[in-house]
């Protein structure tokens, strides 16, 4: 993308209407805007061309929803780092944690789907004090537990509207369930983060 330094001829921004500019009608750079308005632009260095006129350097990603997945053991700083990056960005969140006690918390006599079946037959026989101390170590040891949980988690990522980032929290602490996590995701077609704190 040519430019000159300093008095650029063309932007990176994603606006789509009305063109940036302040263009009354749609013009070459609004096309170029809306071009744009899909793809996270970002500079990765300029060059001279042989006209000597510089051009800018870019890295465009397709805007698919991105899920940062938020890893770590208990008490290891993940719902700290998640209420930072909501703060910042606007993202959407779901916590493991509330969620698990929303299913719980779900009563017996009502419709339920298979997945919240399964998540309710797996902790029947767990003291109610220690089903979040063992609920997560169940889902590293049983692959059907883990997509059920999984399943409702897809779901109420849903929830999150036209936001680009969502994120997710998690006590997984094996990398074999870190990599399953991973994969589940990216077989919707999402783009993943791994974070683990």
């Amino acid at each position: 993308i040519p430019y000159k330094e300093m008095n650029y001829q063309w932007d990176v921004y994603n606006e789509t209407t009305p063109s940036i500019h302040g263009d009354a009608f749609p013009g070459a750079r609004h096309v170029y805007d809306n071009m744009l308005a899909d793809f996270a632009v970002r500079a990765i260095g300029n060059i001279p061309m042989d006209d000597k006129m510089r051009c800018m350097l870019l890295r465009l990603t397709p805007l698919d929803r991105t899920v940062m997945c938020v890893m770590s053991a208990s008490g290891q700083g993940k719902t700290t780092f998640v209420r930072q990056l909501k703060q910042k960005t606007g993202s959407y969140h779901v916590s493991s944690d509330y969620l698990l006690s929303s299913i719980l918390g779900m009563k017996d006599a009502d419709a339920h789907s298979d997945q919240v079946k399964t998540i309710k037959a797996a902790v029947a026989t767990v003291p109610t004090d220690k089903i979040w101390s063992r609920f997560f170590r169940m889902i590293e040891e049983d692959e059907a537990l883990c997509d059920a949980f999984l399943d409702i988690v897809a779901l109420q990522l849903e929830a999150a509207g036209d936001k680009r980032l969502v994120s997710f929290d998690i006590d997984a602490r094996e990398q074999e369930t870190r990599s399953k996590i991973k994969d589940f995701f990216q077989k919707r077609g999402l783009k993943v983060w791994i974070c683990t704190t």
